[in-house]
Parts: C-alpha cells; sequence; structure tokens
C-alpha cells in the first residue's frame, strides 16, 4: 500500500507520514514546493498555468487573441501521473534493495515539463514558440477549417498526404507548385497557403468533408462536443463511459478507466463516495488511528464523516 501526501494538508500530515516509514513511498505533492522561493505561495492551478504565459507563452491560444488556459486539469493530470510513477519507482527500489524514498512532485515542475518539443526547440535553437492557434509549428496544413455547417480538423502529416488532399479538393494546381510541394515549403508559406484552402472548406458540411477525405486516406475529423463524443461508435465499443450502481440513484455514469488489463477491469467498481463516507474506513484501516481521535479531528472540522 502506499499513501500520497500533499503538502500543507493540516495536523493529519504527520500522522500520515509516520505511517509511510512503513509502507516506503512517501510523496509530496504542491504548487511550488519545498526547493523553491515561492514555499506557501497560496496559489492555484490556473495561476501556475499564468505563471507558464509568463515565464515561457506556453500556453496555446488563437493567433491575435488572449491568452486562455486549457480547457481541462490538464497540470493536475501531469502532476498525478508523474507521482504515480515516482511511487511506482520507489516500490521497484523497495522491492531490490529494501529500502524506500521520499518522491517530490510539484505542479509547476510538471507543467514546465509538459512543454515537451516547445522546449526543446527553445533549447536546442533558441527560438521561443510563437501563437499558434490551432495550427502545428512543423506540419503544415495541419489545423482546424471551418465548413459549411461546422469545423474540421484536417492533419496532413506528409507530401503524399498533401498530393491526395490537392485531388480531393480539386487544388492539384497547389502540389505542383514548388511553393507547397514538401512540408518545409508549406511551413515557409504557411501564410500564404491557409488562405487558399479556408473558402473551398467553406463549400461542404462537415459529413461531406470528413466522407471524401477519409476515402483518400487523409487525416480529418470532427470536433465534437462531448455528448458527440460519448455517442461515438469507438468510444462505445471501448466502453469508455460505464454505469456504475448507487445506492440514492440507481446508477451513475462514468468515465471508463484508459489503461486496459487482459486479466483485471481497472474501471472502479464502486461509485464516487459522498463526501466523507469512506473517511472513517480510511483513517482507521490504512492510518491506524482510534476512535477517539478521529473524533477529535470531526470536532475540530479537520474531517467530515458521513
Amino acid at each position: 500500500m502506499v499513501t500520497c501526501i500533499y503538502a500543507n494538508i493540516g495536523p493529519i500530515h504527520r500522522e500520515a507520514r509516520d505511517v509511510c516509514s512503513v509502507i516506503q513511498a512517501h510523496c509530496n505533492g504542491s504548487i511550488y514546493l519545498a526547493r523553491n522561493s515561492h514555499v506557501g505561495d497560496p496559489r492555484l492551478v490556473f495561476l501556475v498555468q499564468i505563471d507558464r504565459v509568463i515565464a515561457t507563452g506556453v500556453l496555446n491560444v488563437s493567433n491575435g487573441g488572449a491568452p486562455v488556459k486549457v480547457g481541462v486539469a490538464i497540470t493536475d493530470q501531469l502532476t498525478g501521473m508523474n507521482a504515480l510513477t515516482g511511487i511506482l519507482s520507489c516500490l521497484i527500489k523497495r522491492d531490490q534493495t529494501g529500502e524506500g524514498d521520499h518522491v517530490d512532485v510539484a505542479l509547476f515542475d510538471c507543467t514546465i515539463a509538459g512543454l515537451v518539443n516547445q522546449a526543446a526547440t527553445y533549447h536546442v535553437a533558441g527560438k521561443v514558440p510563437g501563437r499558434m492557434g490551432n495550427a502545428h509549428p512543423t506540419v503544415v496544413p495541419y489545423q482546424v477549417f471551418e465548413t459549411a455547417d461546422g469545423h474540421i480538423i484536417l492533419a496532413v502529416g506528409n507530401d503524399g498526404q498533401f498530393e491526395r488532399f490537392c485531388e480531393v479538393t480539386g487544388l492539384q494546381h497547389l502540389s505542383a507548385d514548388e511553393k507547397y510541394a514538401t512540408n518545409p515549403q508549406r511551413i515557409v508559406n504557411h501564410d500564404e497557403l491557409i488562405p487558399l484552402l479556408e473558402p473551398v472548406f467553406k463549400s461542404r458540411t462537415n459529413a461531406e468533408w470528413i466522407d471524401a477525405l477519409e476515402k483518400s486516406q487523409v487525416p480529418c475529423g470532427p470536433i465534437n462536443t462531448v455528448d458527440r463524443v460519448f455517442a461515438d461508435p469507438q468510444v462505445q465499443h471501448r466502453q469508455m463511459q460505464r454505469d456504475l450502481p448507487q445506492k440514492d440513484l440507481g446508477t451513475i455514469p462514468v468515465t471508463a478507466n484508459p489503461i486496459r488489463l487482459q486479466q483485471h477491469d481497472t474501471t472502479a467498481q464502486l461509485p464516487p463516495p459522498h463526501l466523507g463516507e469512506h473517511t472513517t474506513d480510511v483513517l482507521s484501516d490504512v492510518l491506524k488511528l482510534t476512535n477517539e481521535r478521529i473524533s477529535e479531528l470531526c470536532q475540530a472540522n479537520i474531517i467530515e464523516t458521513r
């Protein structure tokens, strides 16, 4: 068993940390963490993303628009995944040496690491990435286009696909033009090429474009709303939505675990608990707190039980 402790969570932190000496994996997660000038800073994750804008200009925005945050809690996701990797490394070390370790994971650090290729471009070439909106810095055309009834994503990944794309759209002269025939040239002439494509896409609907492009093996896809995502045949085939029994509501829908194992269903079999539903069980079974100590924490409004 591994207990994951987050910094500054109150009096129970010390008791939880004591247990970690037994299970030999102590994960400390916070916004900035101790080896930093921002220790104790009460900033939230959104401000970590803002820091990324100030320090590195990483948040993707539309050309000419104001910076916008990512639409999901990507910083939390990155930090959780890195924390899990660190904890698993501790368990392997424990099995090999008999000793555990302390995992130090900060949201800020994980967000910076999430720059991946953008950071590499800066490190290697000294080039500060600019605002690309929905476009790609090294592949063209690879972005969103407006159609007669919505928007689609076009992802032309190589010159052969661009040639087939031009055949479908009736723009064969573009693939024969040396300014657009190869991807390096399309990158250079991006601002000239895209305006030539935009009015063509507006001539057909999403369904018409996707049907025509897929038949020619040109990567593309619709931009779905969340309800359309879960209605998608592939999503249903992969059973990415599950219905779990819940005593008050009958069943509740949840998103399935994307990690699949052949011999084990990785999706939780129990629904998310009510606030405080499992608090007593966790504190008594995992942290070995007495009923008296749990009552003290309740009376001090540090925890809530149900």
